[in-house]
């Protein structure tokens, strides 16, 4: 029996097309991070623990981190939120023997991996929020990044906490399911175009 309906089961192509895309991501950022604390010695601590935060360290040596020490890091919170996607894929894919329940599982596991995921934006455009405040000089503007970065994570945490009580899907509802992703865009829009216009600005200053 099929832990999912038919017409479920025929969508899973494309969970299964964003989890390897997902997969593939993980292990370049695992690589960049890996680079990153190789040959970034000089960076304030701040910045290190920023980093460290959301990654696990595979090595029991306390040291600097320099070439020698044999300092291997994963990142935690994205090694989890990958390992759910694939435990989302196989449990939909591979047949059980209760597929209502099965159904449940599944379904409490995607609200997992999104809030994992969801955090993990969230710190990012934050970061890049109070790199472009660095940059800029300029607070209004990392200010509205940071806003949007806490409505996304607030109003998601809300979604999945509703979904789990069992309150009753309405309009309000259905506003929710939408707002993270919208506000996500354009935290990400703004940052980024507030970026693209400090470099443009350096660049007319020094020309």
């Amino acid at each position: 029996m099929s832990s999912l309906t038919n017409a479920t089961f025929t969508q899973m192509k494309y969970v299964e097309v964003g989890t390897m895309v997902a997969m593939a991501l993980f292990g370049i950022s695992t690589v960049q991070v890996y680079i990153y604390f190789r040959g970034c010695d000089r960076d304030p601590r701040w910045m290190k623990f920023f980093i460290a935060g959301i990654w696990c360290d595979l090595s029991s040596h306390r040291g600097s981190y320099d070439d020698n020490n044999g300092h291997w890091m994963l990142r935690l919170l994205e090694f989890v939120h990958t390992f759910l996607s694939g435990h989302t894929i196989y449990s939909s894919t591979v047949p059980t023997t209760n597929s209502s329940r099965a159904a449940i599982d599944i379904r409490r596991v995607n609200e997992l991996s999104g809030t994992i995921g969801a955090t993990i934006s969230s710190c990012a455009q934050g970061f890049f929020a109070f790199r472009l405040y660095i940059i800029s000089q300029s607070i209004w503007l990392p200010v509205v990044c940071w806003t949007l970065s806490a409505v996304k994570l607030v109003t998601f945490y809300m979604v999945v906490i509703r979904d789990i009580s069992g309150g009753q899907r309405n309009q309000v509802w259905g506003t929710m399911l939408v707002l993270p992703g919208v506000v996500s865009w354009a935290g990400d829009l703004l940052g980024a175009a507030g970026l693209l216009w400090c470099i443009w600005v350096r660049h007319k200053e020094q020309t």
